[in-house]
């Protein structure tokens, strides 16, 4: 078991010094942010905040108009730009030769 936290502990650090990951945490806060904002000012004005009818704020719950599209990003950005990240880290990988090693490794990925 020791080995295999040592495997996950080395992937972190991969992880965690890879360019592209920080690049993605970049561009996810801006698209989170971005998706916040503009899911609270539509919210605000369908709610009657702005004066709207009353009728219509009735029927909006805080769940689907602020807190769906900001997740949403999230979903987004992981299907889309997550895996430049994982291709970008097992490249990396199979030019430094580590690929070889872990294959030969006891303990699997999986």
């Amino acid at each position: 078991m020791s080995r295999l936290r040592l495997l996950i502990a080395k992937d972190i650090r991969e992880l965690l010094a890879s360019r592209a990951f920080w690049l993605l945490l970049l561009v996810v806060g801006f698209l989170v942010g971005h998706a916040f904002l503009t899911a609270a000012n539509t919210y605000a004005e369908l709610s009657g905040a702005a004066g709207g009818t009353p009728v219509l704020a009735q029927g909006l719950n805080p769940l689907d108009g602020i807190v769906r599209p900001s997740f949403g990003a999230y979903t987004l950005a992981v299907t889309l730009l997550l895996p430049f990240v994982a291709i970008r880290l097992i490249a990396n990988e199979r030019q430094s030769g580590a690929a070889r090693l872990l294959l030969q490794a006891p303990v699997s990925r999986a």
